[in-house]
């Protein structure tokens, strides 16, 4: 028989035995989790770099960190700063970490709010054409353009462009493919020659096919609507077919 006094005093007991189990269970769950947390860490401190496109100086390119870190997420935002203060000691970004703006154009002139110019001035675009039409002979120009891939030609995306009028001179083009890819384009101009209306439509009909690979909205394929500049792989015209 158990008396009736001693039911509250077992309830209790229960409970706290309950409370109990449920605090070393939690306790035992941290300790997995915090034993989980440290497998995880890397065991290798890590030294970041951060890379710039090509629109900046090539000394601002890339920026490591000063120092290593436990994890890559802490080397990451210190290579992240020091580039920003690369960027600012520069004077590319502003104390907000900002594009820069020139002075002179928030310069306040006899009290006149800043005047924003809304045109840059540049070159003027050549119009083959307008210098075609002007033009007594009918010959048509070649060009090369050769591609190289990190110091090493290849002939394999060498093109030839054709115009009514000959390139000026140009200086290589370098492109940053990806961190790890540089290519160099460059243009040599080749002797001029004349065609036949059938082989001038051919390069026609193959720099639509090459420009419709490569955009959205198709190029019309007709006398009003070519491009200034015919572009062909670079093999002979007997070769070319569409």
């Amino acid at each position: 028989m158990i008396a009736d006094n001693d039911m509250p005093k077992g309830i209790k007991r229960w409970q706290e035995l309950e409370g109990e189990m449920v605090r070393l269970y939690r306790d035992h769950k941290r300790k997995l989790e915090e034993i989980a947390r440290l497998e995880n860490i890397p065991e290798n401190v890590v030294l970041r770099m951060r890379l710039q496109n090509g629109g900046v100086d090539q000394p601002l390119r890339v920026a490591t960190g000063a120092k290593w870190w436990l994890t890559e997420r802490a080397a990451r935002k210190n290579a992240a700063s020091h580039t920003y203060i690369a960027l600012h000691r520069a004077k590319l970004v502003n104390d907000h970490f900002l594009p820069l703006t020139p002075e002179r154009r928030w310069r306040d002139v006899a009290g006149a709010p800043p005047v924003l110019t809304s045109k840059i001035a540049i070159e003027p675009i050549i119009d083959l054409w307008k210098q075609r039409a002007v033009s007594t002979g009918h010959k048509l120009y070649r060009s090369r353009m050769r591609i190289s891939q990190n110091g090493k030609d290849r002939s394999d995306l060498a093109m030839i462009l054709t115009t009514p009028v000959q390139f000026p001179a140009t200086e290589p083009l370098k492109l940053f493919w990806d961190n790890g890819t540089n290519v160099v384009v460059s243009l040599h101009s080749l002797e001029c020659f004349s065609i036949s209306p059938a082989e001038l439509q051919l390069m026609r009909e193959t720099t639509f096919v090459l420009l419709s690979s490569a955009r959205t909205k198709v190029p019309r394929n007709d006398a009003v609507g070519a491009p200034n500049v015919l572009v062909s792989p670079d093999i002979p015209l007997d070769e070319l077919e569409t």
